[in-house]
């Protein structure tokens, strides 16, 4: 399933944010609360009902934004680059993230967060 990153700040969409040296960059997020994770995907969008998630992400690399990255609700089990042939583009460069599988929960505490933001992590 392919998603949809919309404008209007619900389910996957797109917002900016400055970052510390004043540039202004894209950032992409969730807001699924109550009922906006069917923009996303296909689900059963109804708080009582819970389920767990395995969530795989795939961005292209831009040699602008080397530092784009990916974060959700678990630690990354898996992350790999690979060269991809794009109809009109040629051949571009993509990054995988595969993240371990949540705890069971209801479809509104998924996040997914992509942007060029530090991290910290107290797991190793």
């Amino acid at each position: 399933f392919r998603g949809v990153l919309n404008d209007l700040m619900h389910g996957l969409y797109r917002s900016t944010y400055q970052s510390l040296d004043g540039r202004e960059l894209t950032i992409a997020t969730t807001q699924f609360e109550p009922t906006d994770a069917r923009r996303a995907f296909p689900c059963f969008d109804e708080p009582a009902l819970k389920a767990t998630f395995r969530l795989r992400v795939t961005i292209q690399v831009d040699q602008s934004r080397p530092s784009l990255s990916c974060w959700s609700n678990t630690p990354i089990a898996n992350e790999y680059t690979a060269k991809v042939a794009k109809p009109g583009c040629g051949e571009v460069l993509e990054k995988t993230f595969e993240f371990e599988t949540t705890p069971k929960m209801s479809t509104y505490l998924v996040a997914l967060i992509v942007a060029e933001l530090d991290g910290i992590s107290t797991t190793p």
